[in-house]
Formats: structure tokens, C-alpha cells, sequence
């Protein structure tokens, strides 16, 4: 089992380094033959609090290199009439929110992963950023029983997120 980047991981299965892969890409983006799209994955934004966000241009923090949550949060906000500027980038989750949490400025987040030590910021400070797609790719088609597998462990992170968003502070 590998947990990486979705560009690293799609490296990995056009290089033959994968049977099987759950990745996640902007709604619409191109993907691998035998790729399934389980389920869409809306975003918000998310700050330490909304003072933070309250200056202009919007200060916002995002994943580098080819992240799809950035990718994606980089789109909503170029066609967005307001002002923005990147206050950081990060590579990890970890170092992401630990920038958000000092206050550098407001990252896109999957609804089903939102801390609770974080405030969702409206629609009305910054535009919603979008939605991902978590899809399940079955590399090689001669381990098509691996393929129960894979949906199997798409649906057990598709249900646990499920009931994260069943108690969320956005669903408020």
C-alpha cells in the first residue's frame, strides 16, 4: 500500500509501479483508462478565524506542486472579482495546517476532513473553491478480483467521511 501525492501516484501507474489505486482529481480532469469516479468531495475554505481573511487581497494557503486541492481552490478563485495573494505553500497536510493555524491565511478543505479548531469561511469573503472526485483505478486488468477490493476500501473511506460530515459545524 503506497499513500502519496495524486501526481505521484499517477506516475506510479503509468510507470506499472501500481495494480490498484483510490486518487483524488478536479472534477472533469483526464484520468487512466479503468479509472471509476466513487464519489465528488465538495471543498470549503478554512482560517484560523475571520480576521484573518479580513484584509486585502484575501491571504490563502496552499499544497504545492501539482495538488489537485490547490488546483482546483486556483481555478474558483481566477475567475473570483476579488483580490487574492498566495501567503504560503506547503507540501504536506501538516505543515498546510500548521500555516493555517498561525494565521497565514485561509486553505481549501474537503467538508469531511475539517478540524474542529478551524472556522469556515463564507462564501462571502472567498468564493466556494470547488469539489474533488475520489476515484478508484484498477491498473491491470488480469487482477480485475482486486477490483471488489478496491471499490470495498473506496466505500469504507466514502462512509467514515460520510459520518464526519453528518456532524460538521458547515452542514449548520
Amino acid at each position: 500500500m503506497v499513500s502519496a501525492h495524486t501526481a505521484v501516484l499517477d506516475r506510479m501507474i503509468e510507470s506499472g509501479g501500481l495494480d490498484a489505486a483510490v486518487v483524488v482529481r478536479g472534477v472533469g480532469d483526464p484520468a487512466p483508462i479503468g479509472t471509476e469516479t466513487r464519489w465528488r468531495e465538495p471543498m470549503v475554505w478554512v482560517a484560523r478565524d475571520l480576521q484573518v481573511v479580513a484584509t486585502r487581497p484575501v491571504p490563502v494557503v496552499l499544497r504545492g506542486g501539482r495538488s489537485v486541492s490547490a488546483t482546483v481552490a486556483c481555478s474558483a478563485l481566477r475567475r473570483w472579482a476579488g483580490s487574492w495573494r498566495v501567503a504560503a505553500t506547503c507540501e504536506g497536510w501538516v505543515a498546510l495546517l500548521a500555516a493555517v493555524r498561525a494565521g497565514y491565511g485561509a486553505t481549501p478543505l474537503p467538508v469531511t476532513v475539517l478540524a474542529e479548531d478551524l472556522v469556515v469561511v463564507p462564501p462571502t469573503i472567498l468564493p466556494p473553491p470547488g469539489e474533488m472526485e475520489v476515484q478508484g483505478v484498477l491498473v491491470r486488468r488480469a487482477l480485475s478480483p482486486w477490483l471488489a477490493a478496491v471499490r470495498a476500501a473506496a466505500e469504507v473511506v466514502r462512509a467514515s467521511r460520510a459520518r464526519v460530515r453528518d456532524t460538521s459545524p458547515v452542514d449548520a
